[in-house]
C-alpha cells in the first residue's frame, strides 16, 4: 500500500485507493496502459472501480459528508465519484466547485 494513495471516509466509511504516480514502481504491460481507482468498504470488500489514466497527478483526494469522492489534479481538474466508482461530475478550477455548491 506504500505505492498508493489511500483515503478513508469518516466514521468507518469507504476507502478509495489509487496508485501514487509520484512513487516509481515496476509495471507490467497492462499496467502501463492505465490503472484503476478502487473503492472498498471498511471490511475490505470491493464496492466499485473506475478506469484511471496514467499521468494524472493527484493533489488532493477526499470524501464529502455525503460519501462522494472528490479528486483534485495538478492541472486544476476536479472529479467526483460515487462510492461505487461511477463518475458523477468533472470540472476545472473554481467554476466546478461553484456548480457543486461550494464543494462541501
Amino acid at each position: 500500500m506504500e505505492d498508493h494513495i489511500v483515503v478513508g471516509a469518516a466514521n468507518g466509511g469507504p476507502l478509495a485507493v489509487l496508485r501514487d504516480e509520484k512513487k516509481p514502481v515496476m509495471m507490467t504491460g497492462a499496467e502501463r496502459l492505465g490503472g484503476f481507482l478502487r473503492i472498498y468498504s471498511s471490511a475490505g470488500v470491493l464496492l466499485g472501480h473506475a478506469p484511471w489514466e496514467l499521468g494524472r497527478k493527484v493533489v488532493c483526494m477526499g470524501w464529502t459528508e455525503a460519501e462522494a469522492l472528490i479528486i483534485i489534479l495538478e492541472t486544476g481538474h476536479v472529479y467526483w465519484y460515487t462510492l461505487l466508482g461511477q463518475k458523477m461530475e468533472e470540472g476545472r478550477g473554481s467554476s466546478s466547485s461553484s456548480n457543486r455548491g461550494g464543494g462541501g
